[in-house]
């Protein structure tokens, strides 16, 4: 695949990973960090990606000269907590549950590990 196809699932991953209502990530930031990565793009190709994936269904609000953040979690904080409360309790191997543990960690953007 081409990695201009790829953007825009760059461009999600980036707002799934990093973003949230108190950390708005600026176009341009997303742009710089994909070029970093090899992804040529620029402000304009973000704009219309993240358009394209509200068009599609992703609750992404715009913040005017701030960024953008994903707003809609999968999992919240609480449920992530939850979670790893539920895995410490289990009756597996250390291994295992630290294996877990960071699997469940995972699912959370990374301001708020």
């Amino acid at each position: 695949m081409k990695k201009y196809k790829q953007t825009i699932l760059y461009v999600l991953k980036i707002l799934k990973e990093a973003s949230n209502k108190h950390h708005p990530i600026a176009q341009t930031v997303i742009a710089r960090t994909l070029n970093l990565i090899g992804v040529k793009c620029d402000r304009k190709t973000v704009a219309r990606d993240i358009d394209c994936l509200i068009a599609f269904g992703y609750d992404i609000v715009k913040v005017k000269g701030v960024g953008c953040y994903l707003n809609n979690r999968e999992f919240d904080r609480e449920d992530i907590d939850n979670l790893l409360k539920g895995v410490s309790g289990l009756d597996i191997s250390v291994d295992k549950k630290v294996s877990l543990i960071k699997k469940v960690k995972s699912l959370i953007n990374i301001n708020e590990r």
